[in-house]
């Protein structure tokens, strides 16, 4: 792999690395301020893992099936916006 590509992946993932590193700590404080308690706002906590690990086995998974990991990259990264945005509306 070239060190151009290595580059740009680093990056991708490390955009998403951040995002999901400074949402993720802040998911229990926001669902105990939505009115969970704090077992609730655990569970919470340990099923964002259980999903972030199987987010991870899909796209490895679909990335060998697939070999189309530049428009796979283009189009998560589109969705990351709007769903982070989602996010920032519950009520």
């Amino acid at each position: 792999m070239a060190k151009k590509q290595l580059v740009s992946l680093f990056a991708c993932a490390l955009v998403g690395w951040t995002i999901m590193q400074s949402l993720l700590n802040l998911l229990p404080v926001y669902a105990v301020h939505l009115g969970a308690d704090q077992a609730l706002a655990g569970n919470f906590l340990a099923l964002a893992f259980v999903a972030l690990t199987a987010g991870t086995l899909a796209a490895g998974w679909l990335s060998d099936k697939l070999r189309r990991r530049k428009s796979m990259l283009i189009l998560v990264g589109l969705l990351n916006v709007p769903a982070t945005w989602l996010m920032g509306q519950a009520t």
